[in-house]
Order: C-alpha cells, then structure tokens, then sequence
C-alpha cells in the first residue's frame, strides 16, 4: 500500500479507538437511564446522520475525535433520562466508562496480540550467524540451540541467554570452547574459538528467542499484567513529563499520531496491534486528567458534588468546561502546528522499524526487536 493508504487506514483506526471511547459512556447512559442526544464519531459539519430513538448517531467531517452528549449534560433540564437529575453515583460511571471502554479496547488488542502474533522468549537460540566468523566455519545455523558450552549446562530461559555472553566474554581469544548444539532432533558439539575485536571477543552469533502463541484462555489471563506493565511505563512518563518535562519535546497532536500511527503500521499486524494497545490505553489516561473539558475534569466535579451532597450550579460547571475546551482546543491547534512542522523538516512518525518493542516484562517482549526476533547481543 502507498503512503496514503497507510494515512487512512491510521485514520480508520484511530476512529475506532475513538468509537470504543464513546461507546463506553453510551452504553453505560443506557444502562443508567440517561438520555443520548447524539453519538458522534468526529468533529465539524455532519457527513451521515441518522435519528433513532430520539438518539442522533452521525459521522463528522474531522475523524480525530467524537462526543456522545446527553440531554441536560450542562443545563438543568426536566426532560425525561436527563443527565442533571441522575444520581451522581449513576453520572460517575457514564463518565468513567469512556476512558474504562480504552482499556477494555486495549486488554483486546493485547488477547488478539498474544494469540495471533505471541511473546518472544530470550533463550540460548542461535537468531543469525555473520559472515566469516567462527561460528560459520563451526557450520553454526540460525535456529540453533546450544545446550551447554564446556560441560556447563546452558538453561533454557533468560538466564541462560545471559550467560552464553558472559562465558564467551571471560573465554581467552583464539581458545577453543566446546559448544554442545542442539538441532531440531539431532544434538552434536562443536569447537568455537573466540575472535577478539574491538571492545572484547566474539563467536559471530546473534543471540535471539523463539515465538509462543497462547491460547485462549491463557491469553486472557496474561493480557491483564501486560496491559498493567503498559500503564506503569506510560504513568512513569507522565510523572517525568510533568516533573523533570523529559519527553515534552516528544509530544503530539492528532497529526503527529496519525502520521506515527501510519508509520508503524507499515510494518505490519504485529505494529498495528501494538499501536492500537498504546493509543487506546494513552486516550484513556489522558481524559481522566483533572481537566475542565475532559472526563477526568467532570469526575472532579461529581466528586465535589458527592463530598458537597449539593451539586455545583450547571451553568457554572458547563462554563468551566466550556473554558477547559477552549484551551484544549487551543493546545490542541498549537500540537498540529508543530506536527506539520515536523512533517515538513521530516522529523515527526519515525523512520524505519520501532525500537525496543512493547514490553510484557524483563525477559519476553510482544513486539518485534529492531525488525527481527529478538535479535539480540552479537557473540
């Protein structure tokens, strides 16, 4: 697909990250009681439009947000279901549920993730052998398990994956160290001796691991603490942002992830999967932000409310809001100001393959490494 391709697809898929939000807080209306009087899937002129059940659903000229307004959100309406003469209990859970349905939407993503694409194990797995080396004239293979080097067992985990560097690292250069190979069903040794280059010595081999699919119901089970690792590693930098502002360089605007968004998903499944999980699961902790004009601003208020046992007037909370919208509207234009700048000087959306990948913990990653498996130290 050309780059364009690549652009919509990214827009598609942002709104229906965008949906799930919405979603959230519709059903969860539903469920309470409360009266839609539209669901919207982006902003500015409405494209399509249908009335059912006294509930607007649309389609809006700009697909990089949504809204799903209720009656009596910001007035004191008397209108049958209206949001202003809910509980607060009932009004609490129709906001949170948008930021909760990104979650939801990004523990998904990681079940599909962990059962189509799987977790990559480091292990003493041979993933490639360089030209001229050592280990190519041993007839070392890409796929290669070594067992054990010099009598000492290898293990089969993260460990052992270590330990084969540090036991070539400590070896003297040029003396040959036994390898004993395992090969699909056939186990034989070996002699390697290290060559010495700069920095150290080596083999010719890199380091790599080996896929595992779940299944279902393990998938289920493992998707919770993947998904909890994510959230860790982006509340930690948030806490930097807002405390030593590392990262605020970094920051974008709807521009700036569709175009990081169509980047990566160039690379294939296993990329769109994983910027499905970030994105969802970033939407989510961002509205949940104490901000007028954002879940987390109205929470703040229903929270006030609850403590107070008396509700702030409508009209005061609906400017508040209405003030929180401007300037995140304003924020908002300046982000994409600075995202097309970037496009234009080539420095927002990344080029080549992620780095590092989506980590599910110390030793397995759910993402492709620097594009290969695991390719890992070079021995």
């Amino acid at each position: 697909m050309t780059n364009a391709l690549y652009i919509i697809l990214a827009i598609v898929v942002f709104g229906v990250i965008v949906f799930f939000h919405e979603l959230g807080h519709f059903l969860a209306a539903r469920t309470c009681g409360i009266a839609v009087d539209e669901f919207s899937i982006g902003f500015g002129p409405s494209l399509i439009s249908k009335k059912r059940k006294n509930t607007l659903y649309s389609i809006r000229l700009l697909p990089l947000g949504g809204f799903c307004r209720f009656v009596g959100e910001d007035d004191d309406s008397d209108a049958e279901g209206a949001f202003n003469k809910q509980s607060v209990f009932k009004r609490m859970i129709v906001t949170f549920s948008g930021p909760f349905m990104n979650f939801v939407l990004a523990y998904i993503a990681t079940v599909v993730y962990l059962m189509a694409i799987g977790v990559v194990f480091n292990a003493p797995v041979v993933y490639d052998v360089m030209e001229g080396t050592n280990a190519q004239l041993a007839g070392l293979r890409s796929g290669d398990v070594i067992v054990s080097i010099d009598g000492e067992e290898i293990s089969f985990d993260y460990e052992g994956h270590l330990r084969i560097s540090e036991i070539i690292s400590e070896n003297e250069p040029d003396e040959p160290m036994t390898f004993t190979i395992q090969r699909n069903d056939e186990t034989f040794d070996v002699d390697i001796a290290a060559q010495p280059v700069e920095g150290g010595v080596q083999i010719g081999i890199y380091l790599g691991g080996y896929y595992y699919r779940y299944n279902l119901p393990d998938a289920l089970g493992q998707s919770f603490s993947a998904v909890w690792n994510v959230l860790t590693v982006m509340l930690d930098a948030l806490r930097n942002m807002f405390t030593t502002g590392e990262g605020i360089e970094d920051t974008a605007g709807p521009v700036g992830a569709i175009t990081m968004m169509s980047t990566q998903m160039q690379q294939g499944m296993d990329m769109t999967l994983y910027m499905i999980i970030l994105i969802s699961m970033n939407l989510g902790i961002i509205n949940l932000f104490p901000v007028p004009g954002l879940d987390g601003g109205r929470l703040l208020f229903q929270v006030v409310e609850a403590v107070r046992r008396k509700p702030i007037k409508p009209e005061h909370e609906g400017w508040i809001h209405a003030g929180g919208i401007i300037a995140l509207l304003g924020l908002m234009v300046l982000l994409t100001y600075r995202d097309i700048a970037r496009l234009i000087t080539g420095g927002v959306g990344g080029r080549g393959r992620s780095k590092g990948g989506y980590v599910y913990n110390g030793r397995r990653t759910l993402a492709k490494c620097n594009g290969c498996r695991v390719k890992g130290l070079l021995w």
